[in-house]
């Protein structure tokens, strides 16, 4: 009888999608290889690396009773069986049978596309995942127990979910936890965290974060008497989710500053590669982004301790993902590389760990990201630890990489990498490193439109850096550059506007043509206060460009047809800014207008 209403309920609901989620890959060797066999015995010597929504540390009050999973969620052997089972039982399943689906399906997704973005990108628009999100949507009052809560909340965490059902999952969730919170296991608080903090990191609604982040906050003020119980992984993921939706408040520093002494005097022993990592971004971040009021010194000494853990166990780096390592070093440049007052500069476990990491990327290179190339380029730049070798060598290759793959860095990282190859000296003359220049400048133009007036600011200052002036394809980028620079002077940052100006100069424009963003950055600049730096960069724009009265309108009338550049007014989105109407955010650049003559 069973299997006849199985076959009748397929009948009834045939699957709506057209194609099915294994043949939606271009390859099925991302999802076949599976994890690496370093990267499978890291749970047993480390510790579990991301949050599992399965084990509990700490049974919750209202988890229901043992083995409550469908029988059939013991023999899927992959996300394609799961999906398809699911869709033949959606319409006979409970709310709680739905909800540990969604986790089935999540959890075997991160196994099969290990590493493998893509993967889960085909998962997010399978027409049975949508159809399962949309069913436990329809249940969501029903979403009563704290385990279902979590359930969820890691679910879309995990696979990156982003639509009105889950939009509507989340604020069924933010009324109904609240007064459940006490009934909350310690791995249901920490994992329906890190849930909220992925799904605010992923949606632009506002209305979302503020329900979110209230939620959040309550859910602090349960966790904090609570946290000795907490394991491991739970601290390190739940202060990675209040550095990730940058919450703020008394109640929120207290948590922090409580979960950084239970990870650093108790629990580094047991700490995964991951969990180095994300405690280590959250101090940064929490210290210099979000402003919270941890002591500078304890987020110092807490990195510190970190590092003498990473690197006492050998061969320890090698477990990390790229990504993990790209987090660490950032933390690291954002709280070493910033001197304050009475700083003793970079202590030795920094040093040596920066140097390893760019020893360990160089070796993998085609494991990383492009913008974990531009971040460990970067952080390396940052420590002043540029000049080592281990550093040069990593400079010379991610140059190398990034040439061929330009299209796939964002604007800031191919800033962020010229800047770092411009603090190498020795390395100026490298061909790799002359070819990446050449290439950045033609990129610069090609995508203006994605860039910054700060990314395009720094990709000017590391040409004059290089020594690039000499480079066709610098020079027209450079022309092109003030030619912008000038028609929207008044909507760009004084630092930025500044910084173009000056890296003009030393890149040796013609006075004649400089003289023309001179002229218009005067009236601009005079309603703005400029401290020391701003002053002394003005004055040497100034005195190369003669500028040496308030108005030099006779300038500007006599040479109007002598202008060695012409512009052709934008139609379009942001034409408004672009004439010069409109004074904008002046954070965002809408494409070149210029030609040359």
């Amino acid at each position: 009888q069973q299997q006849q209403q199985q076959q009748q309920h397929a009948k009834t609901y045939p699957p709506q999608h057209t194609q099915s989620f294994a043949t939606q890959q271009s390859s099925q060797q991302h999802w076949a290889c599976g994890p690496s066999q370093e990267y499978q015995q890291l749970p047993s010597l480390h510790g579990s690396s991301s949050p599992d929504a399965q084990s509990n540390d700490e049974v919750s009050a209202e988890a229901g009773p043992p083995g409550g999973d469908p029988a059939w969620f013991d023999e899927v052997a992959n996300v394609e069986e799961a999906l398809q089972t699911s869709w033949k039982f959606l319409g006979q399943m409970s709310v709680t049978d739905l909800v540990g689906t969604a986790r089935l399906i999540a959890k075997l997704a991160e196994a099969e596309a290990w590493g493998n973005l893509a993967g889960l990108s085909a998962l997010q628009s399978d027409a049975r995942l949508l159809g399962l999100i949309a069913r436990i949507r329809m249940k969501g009052h029903e979403l009563e127990t704290p385990r279902n809560m979590m359930r969820v909340m890691w679910a879309v965490g995990k696979i990156g979910l982003k639509n009105d059902d889950v939009e509507a999952l989340v604020g069924d969730i933010s009324r109904l936890a609240p007064s459940r919170l006490h009934a909350f296991s310690t791995q249901e608080l920490s994992n329906v965290l890190w849930g909220l903090a992925k799904y605010c990191e992923m949606s632009s609604q506002v209305a979302v974060h503020h329900h979110s982040k209230q939620l959040a906050l309550r859910m602090l003020a349960e966790s904090t008497p609570r946290l000795f119980k907490f394991s491991p992984q739970c601290l390190t993921n739940s202060i990675w989710a209040v550095a990730k939706m940058e919450l703020t408040g008394r109640a929120v520093d207290e948590f922090c500053i409580e979960c950084l002494r239970e990870i650093h005097q108790h629990m580094f022993s047991e700490i995964s590669p991951q969990g180095l990592a994300n405690s280590m971004w959250a101090c940064a971040k929490l210290v210099v982004s979000v402003r919270a009021r941890i002591p500078r010194e304890m987020a110092i000494g807490f990195c510190r301790d970190a590092l003498r853990r990473a690197m006492a166990s050998e061969g320890l780096l090698k477990l990390f993902f790229p990504r993990e390592l790209s987090m660490t070093l950032w933390a690291l440049a954002t709280l070493f590389g910033r001197h304050q007052p009475g700083d003793d500069g970079n202590c030795a476990e920094v040093e040596m760990f920066c140097l390893a990491v760019a020893e360990e990327a160089l070796a993998r290179m085609q494991e990383f990201s492009p913008q974990g190339l531009a971040n460990i380029g970067w952080t390396l730049a940052t420590l002043n630890l540029v000049q080592h070798e281990a550093a040069a060598d990593f400079l010379i290759a991610a140059a190398s990489v990034a040439v061929t793959d330009m299209s796939s860095f964002r604007p800031q990282g191919i800033a962020n990498l010229l800047w770092a190859l411009g603090r190498a000296s020795s390395l100026h003359k490298v061909e790799a490193v002359v070819m990446f220049g050449k290439a950045a400048a033609l990129e610069s133009c090609k995508r203006a439109r994605d860039f910054t007036w700060k990314d395009l600011a720094g990709v000017v200052s590391a040409f004059q850096n290089l020594g690039l002036s000499d480079e066709p394809e610098v020079q027209s980028f450079v022309a092109a550059l003030l030619s912008w620079t000038c028609e929207c002077c008044p909507t760009i940052g004084t630092q930025a506007l500044l910084n173009i100006a000056q890296s003009a100069v030393r890149l040796k424009v013609e006075p004649f043509v400089l003289k023309h963003l001179a002229v218009g950055m005067q009236d601009v600049l005079k309603s703005r206060n400029l401290n020391p730096i701003d002053d002394r960069q003005w004055s040497e724009v100034k005195r190369y460009v003669g500028l040496t009265t308030s108005h030099d309108r006779d300038f500007v009338q006599s040479s109007s047809g002598q202008k060695p550049w012409r512009t052709r007014r934008i139609n379009g989105p942001g034409a408004k800014m672009a004439n010069g109407k409109g004074q904008g955010k002046g954070n965002c650049i809408h494409g070149f207008c210029s030609e040359m003559q």
